[in-house]
């Protein structure tokens, strides 16, 4: 994790962007940006635009706090955009295509940086320079590992968020069944929690959603499926990986809601007190204290 955030200073805009974050750790960092246009360093204007995928209205504005200090100090300004993270995959390929990359990604997943990356759209001397001065040790060893190829640091690591798995207690109890804390013990709890009126369990299904990817991930790391193996040879025909598919596919068609569910509608579901358990991020916690207007519990439980 990093100790501390700060900008460093702005470079020549060019034709690619820096990126900052993981899959599991969100960050800001400093872009080098795009030119209007064609490749090569464009005029500096002392103005840059920033992405971010912390699009909520109380991150943003804590962001715009952070935004503020930094234009103070360095005398640039910065145009904060909130993106949503489905959308940002087909976003950069569009402003990349119309050369309208923007300077700054904030709160990239890691699959999106290694995306950006393949496709030749990242400046990684920036995000070297920035970690070089702060000192790779104010860093997680694991989260500059993999965000960097070799040598080549795509981007700063910021921040870490988990996906879990969350149950209510009080059915499993009800039920007489087992805490879901191992595949046979989750298959049994989404079997045993299906009922009339109540799903087993809330799992996204929507094949273009990052949030379905992220929360597949989650169960299949729980069973060492891997991508590759050291050597990198794909390993998703492994038994380990046969298994997670076998499983996330039971729980989610064989114990979910019909239709195709996402990020908003597993949540929902979930609070609504519609099924018994749901694959989520952390995010959801301070949902779950009611600490959110804007997605409050509403089953007959929550009002305890």
């Amino acid at each position: 994790m990093r100790k501390r955030t700060r900008w460093s200073k702005a470079t020549p805009r060019r034709s690619k962007v820096i990126a900052a974050g993981l899959a599991a750790a969100l960050g800001m960092g400093v872009l080098a940006g795009c030119s209007g246009g064609g490749n090569g360093p464009g005029k500096p204007d002392k103005r840059i635009t920033v992405w971010s995928q912390e699009n909520l209205t109380p991150r943003v504005a804590a962001t715009e706090k952070i935004i503020g200090r930094f234009e103070k100090e360095t005398g640039i300004q910065v145009d904060l955009v909130g993106v949503d993270e489905g959308q940002m995959p087909q976003l950069i390929m569009s402003a990349a295509a119309a050369g309208k990359l923007p300077d700054v990604i904030g709160a990239v997943p890691m699959g999106q940086t290694w995306q950006m990356y393949g496709n030749g759209l990242l400046n990684t001397d920036v995000p070297k320079a920035i970690v070089d001065e702060l000192g790779p040790g104010t860093f997680n060893a694991n989260a500059l590992g993999l965000t960097a190829d070799g040598a080549t640091q795509l981007a700063v690591p910021s921040d870490a968020w988990l996906q879990l798995l969350v149950y209510r207690k009080d059915l499993l109890q009800q039920a007489g069944l087992k805490t879901p804390d191992t595949y046979d013990a989750l298959l049994a709890a989404a079997k045993g929690l299906d009922t009339k009126g109540r799903d087993g369990i809330a799992a996204a299904t929507d094949p273009s959603d990052v949030f379905t990817h992220q929360s597949f991930e989650n169960i299949a790391l729980a069973n060492d499926c891997q991508l590759t193996d050291d050597e990198g040879t794909v390993k998703l025909d492994s038994p380990q990986c046969a298994t997670a598919f076998e499983a996330y596919d039971t729980l989610a068609r064989g114990h979910g809601a019909p239709g195709t569910q996402t990020v908003d509608s597993t949540r929902a579901t979930y609070f609504a007190g519609k099924s018994s358990m749901i694959v989520w991020s952390s995010f959801l916690l301070d949902e779950l204290a009611g600490l959110r207007k804007d997605a409050l519990p509403s089953c007959a439980e929550c009002k305890k």
